[in-house]
C-alpha cells in the first residue's frame, strides 16, 4: 500500500513524499534539515537548518487503502493552533475577533514560557512573566453564548 505525505507551507511547500507500507500511518511529525540554496553544491561547509511538520489531524488523513498525510510547518497560519481555534467558526462575527485575539496571546504567552524554562536556557524570570500573562488571558475568557 502507498502512501502521499503532503507539506503544506513554510520552506517546503508543495513537497510531497512516496510512502510504501502501513508505517507511513504512524508518522505524526517531520523534522528535516535544509541547506540555504547557495549551499547545495558545497554541502560539506552547508549550514545546516531544521524545519518541523506536524500532521494536522482535520485534513483528510490515510485510511485502509492508502491516502494523504497532510502535513504543516510548525509556524503555519494555514490552520488552527489550538482546538480551541474551531470554536471561532460558532461565533457571532462580532466575536470571533476577540477570540481569536484571546487565543493568540494565550498561544504565544505558552509558548514564550516554554522556550525559556528549557534546560538550555537561564530565563526562568521570562518564562515565569510568561506563565503569568497566559494564565491572565486565560481568566478572561470570552463567555460562549448560552441557551438561557
Amino acid at each position: 500500500m502507498e502512501y502521499l505525505i503532503q507539506l503544506n507551507d513554510g520552506p517546503l511547500d508543495g513537497v510531497e513524499l512516496s510512502v510504501a507500507g502501513d508505517a507511513a500511518r504512524l508518522i505524526r511529525s517531520l523534522s528535516v534539515n535544509l541547506v540555504d540554496e547557495s549551499d547545495v553544491d558545497n554541502i560539506e561547509d552547508a549550514e545546516v537548518k531544521t524545519v518541523d511538520y506536524d500532521l494536522y489531524i482535520d485534513e483528510p488523513t490515510a485510511n485502509d487503502d492508502g491516502g494523504t498525510l497532510c502535513f504543516y510547518h510548525d509556524r503555519s497560519t494555514l490552520v488552527p493552533k489550538h482546538p480551541l481555534a474551531k470554536i471561532r467558526h460558532y461565533l457571532p462575527p462580532r466575536d470571533r475577533e476577540y477570540w481569536s485575539g484571546w487565543m493568540i496571546d494565550i498561544t504565544q504567552a505558552l509558548d514564550e514560557c516554554f522556550q525559556h524554562v528549557s534546560p538550555e536556557t537561564r530565563h526562568a524570570d521570562r518564562a515565569i512573566k510568561a506563565y503569568e500573562t497566559a494564565q491572565r488571558r486565560l481568566a478572561e475568557m470570552p463567555k460562549l453564548g448560552s441557551s438561557e
